[in-house]
């Protein structure tokens, strides 16, 4: 909004900010008195500020205090932007507000979110679970879904503008994903917005930006155009990168039954990413709008490495070294489409409707050798150990049809109603060679084509009210599955089942004081099992361990209570959640011992009990600098009657931040994370500690950014190091990987176009959710200069 104070001139309030101009004739002027007054009343209510000469960003402004000395052109009182947005059900965390976002990717960035959790291995966990959805830009992305921690990885946090972190979805979104729903927006200008445009005065405006990145352990380059040309928007956005990774060690030591399998391997790996997105929107008239988008990614991940293996007991006799070479080429392909309709009446009433396709189809190949191995002794062992290729092929298709509808009932009561239908046709072709006579020759015995059906039909309603300092919002979604299941070759029978969930949720809040909220919320979750669970195919790649799928698994339902307080003040920001849930038919992958090898598969086994306690706070702790902490501390007891397992103990993490504006308009911003033991149903996953700083400066009117960032573990020489064990009345098996990870990458991000110049613009956004996406309707004031 445009606002005038008595002696100030072009007084502007945002959201994040306070920008006053103010022309400043005599130093002795009623203008000039009129400044310094507001500055030590802004002073006296604890507002950050920031004087600036004529010409200089304010946008961009850092938290500091200068005193004027000096005729000034411009006086700019900035409110220092904060980096989360904390509300009781979701946290939003600020990334283009990061200062390491310039140079590192998402899951990095995803480390110092609130309520999620990255392993060492880059595992990645949500609201304490590694079972979650994920949408860019309001659509599900299904190969993000897929495989999080490795697209991730190679998505630049440059080209994302906020995280969202839903630990309580409601009725509106997917029963499916036990730890909530993580939504990504990208920096988008214009293609998935509406425009509600005055018809008179606007000329149309471009932007974009371009962003370089290099490193010790990668390199990319990505670019994004939008633009508005009357009622037609479009954004295109495309990104490279290519990570490479050497000296990478696993080592793997299974003892049992009196027998030892040792392995130790030293691998390097080479990972080219790329990825492109185009969407066009178009206004119908100032309620009516239309949306098309398309988009491709893909990665590719070739592995080389020399295992040395020392095996000894049972058929191993007094003991049996070789060593051998081993291939590893993945490839993921994801290609996704949608169009989106919606309509707008009175200030909440909206209509969406929605048609979304996405094609994933990967491979992965294998390919293992043995170099001395001398078989004359124990001609048995040629069973468990031979040269072996393996080539699998998966292929997921998956179309959705959802509708929504928000009605207000009252003023202060929203009543939100959808229906959604999902049609997933998923599919694992595995082929197994064995290498005789010079040559690999397929094993046309141990060959499996294995197909999967599966359909949801959803309905669901959402009742949404508040008086005064009390809110409450009750849902309840349907969710009835048809699943189908064949196979075209190998071991297994066609079966077919269908089933129903009553998914409901409840959140109760109340505003204590106008910066104090209270809360209670309780949700169902469920679980179905992906395909890579459900394929029986038995993969070989490891002599040692088998493993393979359960098309027995059904679906897992997760049930949840939080207690959430969250706190804003001038200067602190604060969220802490109490948290319990359980589930009595958890998915749990486990492993026994058979004929010498571990055996890995899944199954409905696990009756889970977990309470945490999850806190975040933001402390500003001088004009200047930041602080903030993120950590979570809780006890998890884990039982299954049918592998007579049980397991329990505590776990924690810690996640500490600190911001600093340093002279020369430079920030600062470094981060210590700690992670302790965490408990699985047979065993544990050891520790970590890492560090991590940027350096950033802005040129050229904020246009030009440049940062340097570096990363590095905190013992074991700066390197990774993790360790998993596995543990039954039969064996142990302690596995360990340590990686390097020292890292230095430079980033530099130029940003070009912008407003058109006929008009000063401000953006009033009003966001909110329908069914699966989130679409943002924005209004476009203008005032002539």
């Amino acid at each position: 909004m445009i606002v005038g104070i008595y002696g100030l001139q072009n007084v502007a309030i945002h959201s994040n900010n306070i920008n006053i101009l103010v022309q400043m004739h005599s130093k002795k002027s009623n203008v000039g008195m009129a400044a310094k007054a507001f500055l030590l009343t802004a002073i006296g209510l604890g507002l950050p500020i920031r004087i600036c000469a004529q010409g200089v960003s304010a946008e961009k402004a850092d938290t500091m205090v200068v005193f004027p000395t000096q005729n000034l052109e411009e006086v700019v009182i900035v409110h220092q932007a904060p980096i989360v947005k904390l509300k009781n059900d979701k946290v939003t965390y600020q990334v283009s507000n990061d200062v390491e976002s310039k140079t590192r990717s998402v899951l990095d960035i995803l480390r110092k979110v609130p309520m999620v959790t990255v392993d060492g291995r880059n595992n990645i966990m949500v609201n304490g679970s590694a079972q979650f959805k994920v949408y860019v830009d309001g659509r599900l992305s299904t190969v993000i879904t897929r495989n999080p921690k490795q697209t991730l990885r190679s998505m630049p946090a440059s080209h994302v503008k906020n995280i969202e972190v839903i630990t309580n979805p409601g009725a509106r979104y997917d029963a499916e994903g036990t730890g909530g729903v993580l939504c990504i927006t990208t920096k988008k200008g214009g293609a998935k917005q509406a425009f509600a445009l005055e018809k008179d005065g606007y000329d149309g405006a471009t932007s974009g930006s371009v962003h370089l990145l290099t490193g010790i352990l990668s390199n990319g380059i990505d670019a994004s155009l939008s633009g508005q040309q009357g009622k037609w928007s479009y954004d295109v956005n495309l990104n490279g990168e290519y990570m490479y990774s050497t000296g990478t060690i696993v080592e793997s030591d299974v003892t049992g039954n009196g027998t030892r399998q040792w392995m130790r391997q030293k691998s390097s790996s080479k990972t080219p990413f790329s990825m492109g997105e185009v969407g066009v929107g178009y206004d119908i008239d100032s309620v009516q709008s239309l949306h098309v988008s398309m988009s491709t990614t893909w990665f590719a991940t070739k592995e080389k490495s020399r295992p040395t293996y020392l095996y000894s007991g049972g058929i191993w006799g007094q003991g049996m070294a070789f060593s051998g070479s081993q291939k590893m080429n993945m490839n993921e392909i994801s290609v996704d489409g949608g169009i989106d309709y919606q309509r707008q009446w009175g200030d909440k009433g909206r209509l969406f409707a929605s048609y979304q396709i996405s094609h994933a189809p990967n491979r992965n190949d294998t390919e293992n050798r043995y170099d001395g191995l001398d078989t004359s002794l124990h001609p048995e062992i040629t069973s468990t150990v031979k040269d072996i290729r393996t080539e699998i092929c998966d292929r997921t298709t998956q179309h959705n049809l959802t509708t929504d509808l928000t009605i207000p009932l009252t003023r202060h009561q929203l009543l939100n109603a959808g229906v959604k239908f999902s049609f997933d046709h998923g599919e694992s072709r595995a082929t197994e060679m064995r290498f005789l006579n010079g040559s690999f020759v397929e094993q046309k015995a141990a060959a499996m084509h294995y197909r999967q059906y599966q359909n949801i039909a959803a309905l669901y309603a959402e009742w949404e009210a508040q008086w005064g300092w009390l809110g409450l919002k009750e849902g309840l979604r349907y969710e009835h599955t048809w699943q189908k299941s064949r196979y075209l070759k190998g071991e297994g029978s066609k079966f077919s089942l269908h089933y129903g969930d009553l998914v409901p949720s409840v959140t109760l809040t109340a505003r204590a004081k106008e910066n104090s909220t209270f809360g209670v919320s309780y949700t169902m979750r469920i679980r179905r099992p992906r395909i890579k669970e459900l394929d029986p195919y038995v993969n070989k790649s490891d002599p040692t361990q088998l493993s393979y799928g359960n098309p027995n698994l059904k679906a897992q339902h997760l049930n949840n209570l939080a207690i959430v307080h969250t706190l804003k003040a001038n200067t602190l920001a604060m969220r802490i959640s109490l948290n319990h849930s359980w589930s009595n038919d958890g998915i749990a992958r486990y492993s026994s011992m058979k004929d010498g090898r571990i055996n890995t598969t899944f199954g409905n086994i696990a009756r889970n009990r977990k309470t945490s306690l999850n806190a975040y706070a933001s402390w500003n702790a001088t004009r200047s600098a930041r602080l903030m902490l993120n950590g979570e501390v809780g006890y998890n007891d884990m039982r299954s009657r049918e592998i007579d397992a049980c397991n329990y103990g505590w776990h924690g993490n810690l996640n500490l931040g600190w911001q600093q504006n340093l002279p020369w308009q430079l920030k600062w911003s470094s981060n210590m994370e700690w992670m302790s033991r965490r408990y699985s149903l047979q065993g544990y996953d050891s520790g970590m500690m890492m560090i991590s700083a940027t350096l950033a400066r802005s040129f050229l009117n904020d246009k030009l950014d440049v940062a340097i960032s570096g990363m590095s573990g905190l013992g074991h020489g700066g390197k990774m190091y993790w360790e998993s064990v596995s543990s039954t009345r039969d064996f142990t098996n302690i596995s360990r990987l340590i990686e390097p990870m020292q890292d230095i990458t430079i980033g530099i991000t130029y940003t070009f176009g912008g407003k058109s110049r006929k008009y000063t613009e401000e953006t009033v956004s009003d966001s909110f959710e329908m069914g699966d996406s989130r679409i943002v309707k924005q209004q476009m004031k203008r005032r002539g200069k």
